[in-house]
């Protein structure tokens, strides 16, 4: 099954599945899975309208103009997961061990999510700092079957509570909105593609949600 094809989990047993959320129940359902339950299916209906504000963590934005290659050539995406990982050591955010573990994880499931977009990411005990590398490229590649031409590299840590839960309720609707991705692709340069993820036109400013309504 495609992770696009599911919004949540929901096991009796802990999962170490990073690319969607999941709910641990008890063999036994009770009142309290119930309301939790209840509560995750809540959040992910209220993401039917794009928010560009819950793309922020706090103090920190996890996009950066630095960390966005644009328009590039590359043959697969082993070597993309490299090039991507090597950036977020230059940039002294994850340690070197991260790459490795990305790639590991690759090898036992795609995260090729759809829509022509993959979100390959690491361990978490590899990352020093949160942040997201964002890549186009000029043409797609093959990744397990599918084509892909935007690819996010999370290295974040999930533990993070509410602040996290808040940035994946607006990461996973801008990886659900058609127009959003296309402008992406689109943009020529690291800085037209920031001002898309900020949720602006790089040319008149204009929040991409006010030019909708």
């Amino acid at each position: 099954m495609k992770s696009v094809d599911f919004d949540i989990i929901i096991s009796t047993v802990p999962l170490e599945y990073e690319s969607k959320p999941t709910i641990v129940t008890s063999v036994f359902v009770t009142e309290e899975d119930i309301k939790n339950i209840t509560k995750y299916i809540g959040n992910i209906e209220s993401t039917t309208k794009f928010n560009w504000c819950s793309l922020q963590m706090e103090n920190n934005d996890l996009f950066d103009k630095n960390l966005i290659l644009a328009n590039i050539n590359i043959d697969s995406k082993e070597e993309l997961i490299k090039e991507l990982g090597k950036l977020l050591v230059k940039k002294d955010l994850v340690y070197k061990g991260f790459i490795h573990s990305a790639l590991d994880r690759e090898s036992i499931t795609s995260t090729a999510v759809g829509k022509g977009v993959a979100i390959p990411h690491g361990k978490q005990e590899f990352v020093k700092k949160p942040a997201i590398v964002l890549a186009t490229l000029k043409d797609p590649i093959d990744w397990c079957g599918e084509q892909v031409d935007i690819i996010f590299m999370l290295a974040l840590k999930f533990g993070a509570g509410s602040v996290t839960r808040n940035f994946f309720k607006g990461f996973y609707s801008m990886l659900d909105d058609e127009q959003i991705l296309m402008d992406i692709r689109n943009k020529k340069t690291p800085q037209e593609i920031y001002y898309v993820l900020k949720g602006k036109d790089d040319l008149d400013g204009e929040y991409y949600q006010q030019k909708s309504n």
